[in-house]
């Protein structure tokens, strides 16, 4: 999972070093425990969820069969934990939602590069036909499925890589160099 927090809105952040105890009714570990999985057993539970098969090697099925085992995992639980967005609020609730991706990626965008936060958050389901807009102020954090973000971002630098042959990147390889003066500090 990836975590967008608000750091207006919590009263502390706490980091607990890797060597240390945990701290008696402050941490519990989730599901997949400390470190997780690779990245590629949250996509396969996701494809688990939506289509109730894995199309990969007999190992790989293997290895995610005794996850769902382990886990007890049914779809509603995969559901939860993989492929849905918590939004927690500051009055305490959370709902979890679905978000598509690239509305995930545009929140860690805007957030990387406005270095400011946004007024309003479009954490809206396009492929379910869902407009959702969260007014920034009454978020604590948004923790959302690290792949998504993932896989929205690769989209998204994909999309803005002109293609070979377009004239813009025709433009951008005959442009001849420019020489640059360093400012005076």
């Amino acid at each position: 999972m990836a975590c967008l927090v608000n750091g207006m809105a919590v009263k502390h952040v706490g980091l607990l070093d890797d060597n240390a105890d945990d701290l008696d009714g402050d941490w519990e570990l989730g599901w997949d425990g400390y470190t997780g999985f690779p990245m590629e057993v949250y996509r396969a539970l996701e494809d688990w969820y939506f289509d109730m098969d894995i199309e990969s090697s007999d190992t790989f099925k293997k290895v995610i069969e005794d996850v769902i085992k382990e886990h007890e995992l049914t779809p509603e639980l995969v559901a939860e934990r993989v492929t849905k967005t918590a939004l927690h609020f500051k009055d305490g609730s959370t709902v979890r939602a679905t978000v598509s991706p690239e509305h995930l990626w545009e929140a860690v965008f805007d957030l990387e590069s406005i270095h400011e936060q946004p007024d309003v958050f479009d954490l809206s389901d396009d492929d379910g036909g869902f407009e959702r807009y969260v007014p920034a102020a009454s978020l604590i954090m948004v923790d959302m499925p690290l792949h998504h973000v993932i896989d929205a971002a690769k989209e998204f630098e994909e999309s803005a890589e002109p293609e070979v042959g377009s004239n813009a990147a025709d433009d951008a390889a005959n442009q001849q160099p420019r020489s640059i003066k360093p400012e005076p500090e």
